[in-house]
């Protein structure tokens, strides 16, 4: 959905684990997405038309703590950090793709990235 859509992101937390660090079982799907500043609304009203809030205000919710707590329409929990500094913009930068089944591919922040965060 956010490749498609021309989104700056990548996946952080547990999914990037499975990749860099030791295989392991995640229940949830953290990333970063790219916002810079003042653009939080629009961000989260793009995300909001395909997902579901997790929480009542979750809108509000983001703008006070940078990050959209969502639910994927599986149940899955999904967390978006809204990443506006430098350091999230290198990290998305450096991300790379990882094809995790065929034609399946997730766009993963670089392991010292993920030593980081």
């Amino acid at each position: 959905m956010l490749s498609q859509a021309g989104e700056q992101f990548c996946l952080i937390g547990g999914l990037a684990v499975q990749r860099w660090g030791e295989p392991g079982v995640t229940r949830d799907i953290d990333l970063t997405l790219l916002c810079p500043f003042g653009h939080e609304a629009a961000a989260a009203d793009r995300l909001f038309s395909a997902l579901t809030p997790r929480i009542a205000g979750a809108r509000d919710f983001a703008f006070r703590n940078p990050v959209l707590l969502l639910w994927a329409g599986d149940g899955i929990v999904i967390d978006v950090a809204l990443g506006s500094l430098p350091f999230e913009a290198r990290c998305v930068r450096r991300a790379s793709d990882w094809e995790i089944a065929p034609g399946v591919v997730l766009r993963i922040c670089s392991a010292e990235d993920l030593v980081v965060l």
